[in-house]
């Protein structure tokens, strides 16, 4: 879903990535002075070295899908590892994989932006979509999970 929702957002918005007039070459922004816009919204691409879709894809900035995914698998991973790793294992097992799993989707997320494919806002969009849909699905699983808890304890009580 959390895939699902960024592609969505990706081509309902339309952002151009931070990239965009070094891959497109729009026809319109050599004489700025024809318009006021940014970028015009009828433009033409005039770089033909590249394939059109890298040229589409220079037009899907906003949110980062590698934030919004690496968010997601790393909360997931966080709750998980809270869950099923046992308590007497170690002390600070739990922490330190909890702290590697927000930190491999935080330097996943920065690197979008010091690699010059999305904006800090659109990481920020992805960071708090994946944060979002990690938490509904955690919440929605400990839901489904104490159900099937609650079924074994009532089934075991009347099997006696």
């Amino acid at each position: 879903m959390v895939l699902v929702v960024t592609e969505v957002a990706k081509t309902l918005v339309g952002e151009p990535r931070p990239h965009f007039l070094d891959t497109c070459r729009p026809d319109l922004v050599r004489n700025c002075t024809e318009t006021s816009n940014y970028v015009p919204s009828d433009y033409k691409c005039t770089n033909t070295d590249i394939s059109q879709w890298l040229v589409r894809d220079s037009n899907k900035s906003f949110p980062s899908g590698h934030a919004s995914m690496s968010t997601y698998t790393a909360v997931f991973m966080m709750w998980f590892i809270q869950c099923r790793v046992p308590n007497k294992a170690t002390f600070l097992l739990v922490p330190w994989l909890q702290c590697f799993c927000l930190m491999w989707a935080m330097v996943c997320s920065f690197t979008r932006i010091t690699d010059h494919r999305h904006h800090w806002w659109d990481v920020l969009a992805g960071f708090m979509l994946g944060a979002i849909m990690a938490i509904f699905t955690v919440s929605f699983s400990n839901h489904i999970i104490r159900n099937i808890q609650s079924e074994r304890v009532i089934s075991e009580t009347f099997s006696e």
